[in-house]
């Protein structure tokens, strides 16, 4: 609903703000509008005419997940989850909107990368937050992503290369967190491509959509395991593939990592039962996995002969 208050010819311009439910699941999105107003100025023209046109919406963020304690929501790729030093302009980050649309504070529990989508666990007390947080310290929160990379992966496998923290990159050798920490990346591969186009010195190009769970929670884990591992991550800017990348870019538009966090599993810190959180990944990501499958140039053969040592 638009309310429109009595105005003068030197009050030209209203604005309105309003909210919409567009589906249950979702909140309102929130919408600012500017009226420009027509003021009466003669009995023969008494109505008040006014035209309208949007100057900003607040983006929605499915929630998937909420009880009394915990809020998981899903995050868009390019969004941070708490604002940093790389764009403090940026206004539009995940605890931001929760706090606006929840009416209160609410507390980080882990991160996702700025080019990661999917599920973010947000505490609704400061208690809720340190319970889960000694979880994570504990490995006790199952996290599992869906990433598409680069070549034909091996179908499954473990990554233990040891990974120096955020911390002690860039650091001197005798800084407490420049030495490499145990890391441990499980996956196994979901769905594999094979395109018609040519890439590099090969008459096609090749991906994996792979299913991974991080063992460990190391500074950009699972990108740059796959990067030592020759399969780097579609659309990974600092780890990834620059020349793969503008193919993707090039051919289907893709400006995004492929990366989404998909599932969270833990015993609840509360309550004591177990809780699966589990989001399909966004448009983005499930559109580029549908136009790969029918563009893609597969045979039982193929299928039945991956190794990590075949071409991109």
């Amino acid at each position: 609903m638009l309310c429109v208050f009595p105005t003068s010819p030197n009050r030209p311009h209203l604005f309105v703000s309003c909210s919409a439910a567009f589906h249950a699941d979702l909140w309102p999105r929130r919408t600012v509008f500017r009226l420009r107003c027509v003021v009466p100025t003669s009995p023969d023209r008494p109505h008040l005419f006014v035209s309208c046109s949007i100057v900003m919406q607040t983006p929605i963020l499915p929630v998937v997940y909420c009880d009394d304690h915990l809020i998981a929501v899903a995050k868009p790729s390019g969004m941070f989850v708490h604002r940093t030093d790389e764009d403090r302009s940026d206004t539009q980050v995940v605890l931001q909107l929760v706090r606006e649309h929840v009416g209160s504070f609410v507390y980080s529990i882990h991160r996702l990368d700025r080019g990661t989508s999917g599920l973010v666990l947000l505490g609704l007390t400061m208690e809720a937050a340190s319970r889960m947080n000694k979880l994570f310290a504990n490995r006790e929160v199952s996290k599992t992503y869906l990433a598409l990379v680069r070549g034909h992966c091996p179908k499954t496998g473990l990554m233990d290369m040891p990974l120096v923290s955020s911390r002690g990159r860039g650091q001197p050798a005798d800084h407490p967190h420049a030495h490499p920490q145990e890391a441990e990346t499980r996956f196994s591969s979901e769905e594999y491509f094979e395109l018609p186009i040519p890439c590099q010195r090969y008459a096609t190009t090749r991906c994996t959509l792979v299913r991974v769970r991080p063992l460990t929670g190391r500074f950009h884990q699972i990108r740059r395991h796959f990067n030592y591992a020759s399969h780097p991550i579609i659309g990974d800017t600092s780890h990834g593939d620059s020349r793969h990348n503008t193919l993707y870019r090039r051919h289907f538009g893709l400006d995004r990592l492929m990366l989404a966090a998909v599932e969270l599993h833990f015993v609840h810190p509360f309550t004591g039962e177990a809780v699966t959180i589990e989001y399909s990944p966004d448009e983005s990501f499930s559109q580029l996995i549908e136009t790969l499958r029918t563009r893609t140039e597969t045979s039982p053969q193929k299928q039945q002969s991956r190794s990590s040592s075949d071409p991109p």
